[in-house]
């Protein structure tokens, strides 16, 4: 299956199937707790696709850091997003 495919698969599946597909595919390095704490489907929708999308890309070598996703979602959402880390806390 080519990029543009997988995309379009992710970019396509409701909540249920990207939470089980996600799971299957990342694992443990799926930020599940961070997953259990956003209220909005759409937040989940957004941080699964996300996951996917940059776990997939980068060959299986990086899923997004949990202030990483924090950020991506302020930005989704409208709001402004400053973010502090240190070196080595992301990839």
């Amino acid at each position: 299956m080519d990029v543009k495919t997988i995309l379009e698969v992710i970019l396509s599946c409701p909540l249920n199937l990207l939470e089980h597909c996600a799971s299957s595919i990342i694992g443990a390095r799926l930020p599940l707790n961070f997953l259990a704490a956003l209220s909005d489907e759409s937040d989940k929708i957004n941080t699964l696709r996300a996951c996917m999308i940059i776990y997939l890309l980068t060959t299986t070598a990086i899923v997004p850091r949990e202030f990483q996703l924090q950020a991506s979602l302020a930005i989704l959402n409208g709001k402004d997003s400053i973010i502090t880390a240190g070196t080595g806390s992301g990839h």
